[in-house]
């Protein structure tokens, strides 16, 4: 987690320093579709597809021409629909399996863009962004039938894992400095970490990760003030 944070900081400062171009700031809200499996028992999976989102501060720096670099802050829900045993608190502590189960994190991200002006009032912009999420909160969802509470809640910090994402999209203008952008959004690699309430299974690898990507595709809506 240091390490990334580390990675972002440095991109701060080089952003400062590459450039006194023109700056963006502006509010994203991503929303992705993800098609997810876990492992469990003697190899057995469960797969699900569920929608993640979140609201992101972003700030962007030209560096050279249509070339600039990016850097962002916000809150991300990341959501699975995976049936998978785990460890439920309760008195007698019997097998409950997930309904499905969600993150609350804090996003982080920086990257590199590009932007193509196609007439006064449009722009083609691609870009690609590396995403960090640590979770402050867990919510699991019970899939069998509970007297009392069906669901727990817990309060742990989780570094949940890392995204690479492609977008492109259409860039807006609706007033002399306020722009509208939307983008079809493509992550490209995603990787999550473990969560010690999944149940370890001995010679069985990644029972405890909390998911593995198969499909991803979202878009996002952005709201730029450039100056």
């Amino acid at each position: 987690m240091k390490k990334h944070i580390f990675m972002i900081l440095m991109l701060l400062f080089s952003i400062k320093t590459y450039s006194q171009k023109k700056n963006t700031v502006g509010i994203s809200i991503p929303i992705i579709w993800n098609n997810s499996e876990a492992t469990f028992y003697s190899g057995q999976k469960d797969s699900g597809s569920d929608i993640s989102y979140g609201i992101n501060l972003n700030y962007q720096r030209n560096v050279y021409k249509g070339l600039f670099i990016t850097t962002g802050i916000g809150y991300f829900k990341q959501n699975f629909s995976i049936v998978r045993p785990f460890k439920f608190d309760t008195p007698n502590r019997p097998l409950y399996h997930t309904k499905n189960y969600s993150y609350h994190t804090l996003q982080l991200l920086s990257g590199l863009g590009y932007k193509q002006s196609i007439t006064n009032d449009f722009t083609l912009v691609g870009m690609v962004t590396y995403n960090i999420f640590n979770s402050f909160k867990q919510r699991y969802d019970v899939n069998e039938s509970v007297i009392g509470s069906s669901f727990q809640i817990n309060n742990k910090n989780i570094f949940l894992g890392s995204m690479i994402n492609t977008s492109l999209g259409i860039e807006k203008k609706i007033k002399p400095d306020l722009y509208v952008n939307l983008t079809l959004l493509m992550p490209i690699y995603i990787k999550w970490n473990k969560d010690d309430i999944f149940i370890e299974y001995q010679n069985i690898e990644n029972t405890q990760q909390i998911a593995k990507n198969k499909f991803s595709i979202g878009t996002t809506l952005s709201f730029n003030y450039h100056f």
